[in-house]
Order: C-alpha cells, then structure tokens, then sequence
C-alpha cells in the first residue's frame, strides 16, 4: 500500500439526490477514488463531499469559498469540482442558466437556484494551477457560457 499522498490535490464533489439517487452514489464514488491511497491519494481533508441535505445553495457557495482559500496557499493546486444534479434555464432569452440545488423548492422555483453566473465567479475565483470542472447536468454547456464564465 502506497502511503504517499497527493499533497496538492483538492476536490469538490456535489450529489444534489432528491430525485436522482445516481447522483448521490457518483459522487460518493469519485470521492472514495480520489481518497484511495493506492488510486489517486488525495488527502481526506482535501475532499470535500456534498451530498443531498449537505448539497444546498448556500452549502456549494460556502464550499467553492473553502476551496479558493484552501488553494490560494498552494500555487501547485490541482482541482477538481463535480456537480451530479439537475440543471435548468430560463425560458426567455436571454437565457439564464442555473444549478438545482437539493433545497430547491417547487413552491418557490427562483429562492434557492444557484444562477450559473454566480457558479462561474466562484470558480473563476480558483487560483489552481489545474482546475477541471464536470457538470452532470441538463444545460451544462450554457453553465459556462454565463456572463461570469468568461476566463481572464
């Protein structure tokens, strides 16, 4: 057993549930890989897993703010952020996109959506040395496509 870590390896993983069980288990998985020793050795405490109650709006915001300061110390930083969820648009142009939270309510369909724009700050925020970002989602592609999407 290798018991080498991947010192500048940092990951968030989002399983929103709720009616994708799926997500929930992906997301679950990828972060037993990545914490695996013998797979890629991420430190434990370097992974940060959300996963239904935990996968709210305010939770993904609280946790991306984690993430860049956890990072800003290292110039080495590789990171990895997974979104397994639903994923929508508004249905007038200009078209507004944005993440399903697990807080989401039908009865309030606007409170707790995480807009895409907002998303891409706080990614763009992420001074890694690699950032991969996967969105598992419906509308991913307009996700990057928000105004804030725009790499500098």
């Amino acid at each position: 057993m290798n018991s080498e870590r991947f010192q500048n390896g940092y990951a968030l993983l989002i399983g929103v549930g709720a009616d994708l069980h799926m997500t929930v288990t992906d997301a679950t998985a990828i972060a037993q890989t990545l914490k695996d020793p013998d797979i890629a050795a991420y430190p434990s405490e370097q992974v940060i897993l959300l996963t239904e109650e935990q996968a709210t709006k305010q939770s993904i915001l609280d946790a991306l703010d984690q993430l860049q300061e956890q990072v800003a110390q290292n110039p080495e930083a590789t990171v990895l952020v997974y979104y397994s969820g639903h994923g929508g648009r508004s249905h007038q142009e200009p078209y507004e996109y944005f993440l399903v939270p697990n807080d989401w309510n039908k009865k309030n369909p606007t409170k707790n959506l995480l807009e895409g724009a907002l998303f891409s700050e706080k990614i763009n925020a992420i001074s890694a040395k690699k950032l991969f970002v996967i969105l598992d989602c419906c509308h991913a592609q307009g996700i990057t496509k928000s105004e804030a999407a725009t790499a500098e």
